[in-house]
């Protein structure tokens, strides 16, 4: 939340009027949701796009969240007949291709067959917190520079 406060901060500061800032923020807000890896999974996402996935807040965010919630977390997961996380305990192993028993993985695999392995906890302090207190700051001085040294005022 802080992130796109600050980004969000930054652009009126650096924008002639509040109307562009607007215009831009939603811009950054709609293309952080598409490609954070929730509407688009990671893997699914082509080659081309791929650098707005990297470059996105909301990724570092939302893999920080999930895979430090879920971390080792062992809770029973019943996967459905034929979804990704079924077919992906079958070819495992720790399921059996059409047996009407009920399939169980944990929380921990679900993630990481959901995401198709790109979130890691391993990211959570190399990559994910460094990368969101780095935007932070960045927009921070951004913004004070813009306040110190910027006048939109004609007179």
């Amino acid at each position: 939340l802080a992130t796109f406060t600050y980004l969000g901060q930054m652009l009126t500061a650096l924008l002639r009027d509040a109307e562009t800032a607007q215009l831009l923020g939603s811009g950054v807000a709609g293309m952080s949701a598409l490609f954070c890896g929730i509407l688009i999974k990671p893997q699914f996402i082509s080659s081309f796009w791929l650098f707005m996935y990297w470059i996105t807040p909301l990724h570092y965010t939302l893999e920080a969240l999930i895979t430090s919630q879920y971390h080792q977390d062992e809770t029973p997961i019943m996967a459905s007949p034929g979804s990704p996380f079924n077919l992906a305990l079958i070819a495992k192993g720790e399921c059996v291709q059409g047996s009407l028993d009920p399939c169980y993985g944990s929380a921990e695999q679900f993630v990481d067959v959901t995401f198709g392995g790109w979130f890691q906890y391993e990211n959570v302090w190399r990559a994910d917190l460094p990368y969101l207190l780095g935007i932070c700051l960045l927009s921070r001085v951004a913004c004070y520079v813009a306040l110190t040294k910027l006048n939109y005022l004609r007179r």
